[in-house]
């Protein structure tokens, strides 16, 4: 079974969630829900049982850290701004990153690492 994280922010968000969750037996996958508020990630994941809430301090390393190292790939529905950390994350852990943001002048200096590692970014 795939580790699916989603980092999540903003109100766009539960479309993204609802596919992964309706996809997710079909695609053999566990869907992680992490936002700053425990009460919003589990209103988003409903009684999906292929669904798991959890509570994330973004600003704290190691629970930031833990988090993405049981995933398989981590989408952030996060500000931009907070990309880079997530980025570089990702990047010391080996880990694929997909963002549904622009690439910024910062980002763009991780590309080369991701092809290196051969990972998706």
């Amino acid at each position: 079974m795939r580790n699916i994280l989603v980092l999540v922010a903003g109100k766009s968000s539960p479309y993204l969630i609802k596919y992964f969750l309706d996809n997710a037996s079909s695609g053999s996958w566990n869907v992680t829900v992490a936002d700053n508020l425990l009460s919003n990630a589990q209103q988003k994941i409903g009684n999906n049982p292929l669904g798991n809430a959890v509570q994330v301090n973004i600003n704290d390393d190691e629970q930031r850290k833990n988090l993405i190292a049981k995933a398989d790939i981590v989408v952030s529905l996060l500000p931009p701004a907070l990309h880079e950390i997530i980025a570089d994350n990702c990047l010391e852990l080996n880990k694929n990153l997909a963002t549904a943001s622009y690439v910024s002048p910062q980002m763009q200096t991780r590309h080369h690492h991701v092809f290196d590692k051969g990972l998706i970014f």
